[in-house]
């Protein structure tokens, strides 16, 4: 939907037109996964620092901005709003999990594999976070 909207502000014959725009859809989408991968690794430690709510939160006010950059659309703004999106999708994808993790129960099993009697196991506790060692803010 983003790169067709994108296409009719670059198109004269639009009612979408905008003079002098020449950004491309796939551009800003890329911008924001390659973002949005990178920032995965710097989002858990943010999340320890300003709690879970408040990065739900900061993460939800990028997709505003990003909407908002539409609105006055230059390739430069659209290009900045796809990295704060790409930001905040990971903020958000995060902290998600973790009140899910907290109100489970004491443990949580992922089975995974064939129907062998060998089948790996992974044991999370659900007040900590296992990579950090320290329990997770609300």
């Amino acid at each position: 939907m983003q790169t067709v909207i994108i296409e009719g502000a670059t198109n004269e014959n639009s009612t979408g037109f905008v003079p002098g725009f020449n950004g491309k859809g796939y551009v800003s989408l890329s911008i924001i996964y390659i973002v949005s991968g990178v920032s995965t690794i710097m989002v858990p430690p943010l999340i320890l620092l300003i709690g879970v709510r408040t990065t739900m939160f900061c993460g939800s006010i990028t997709y505003a901005l990003f909407i908002a950059t539409f609105f006055h659309l230059t390739v430069s703004l659209l290009y900045t709003g796809s990295a704060l999106l790409g930001i905040g999708t990971s903020m958000l994808w995060i902290a998600q999990v973790l009140p899910t993790m907290k109100t489970s129960s004491a443990q949580a099993n992922f089975h995974w594999g064939g129907g062998g009697s060998s089948k790996p196991v992974v044991q999370m506790h659900p007040k900590t976070n296992s990579n950090l060692g320290t329990t997770i803010p609300q």
